[in-house]
């Protein structure tokens, strides 16, 4: 048991890393485009590159969240499904 755990552990460890860094890249990508936005006097075709840029960033996040719901969600009915072991004749 004390295994499983551990693996556990290290499963939601490695898994929160990932969501981390899958998460922080467009928020990244965001936060450029946005002060660009703000703080530079940039041409209007620039501006819109930059708004579609953002668009995208934002449904990418909004997939990235959906996914990561449905994964905890499945793993969570995984988890507490009730598993019974049966003998197979050799």
């Amino acid at each position: 048991m004390s295994l499983d755990l551990k693996s556990q552990i290290d499963q939601l460890e490695k898994f929160a890393a990932d969501v981390s860094h899958e998460l922080k890249n467009p928020l990244t990508s965001l936060q450029s485009a946005n002060e660009l936005l703000i703080n530079s006097k940039i041409s209007d075709h620039d501006k819109k590159i930059l708004i579609n840029n953002m668009k995208k960033d934002i449904k990418r996040m909004n997939r990235l969240i959906t996914d990561i719901a449905n994964y905890t969600k499945i793993k969570a009915e995984i988890e507490i499904e009730n598993f019974e072991f049966i003998n197979l004749p050799v």
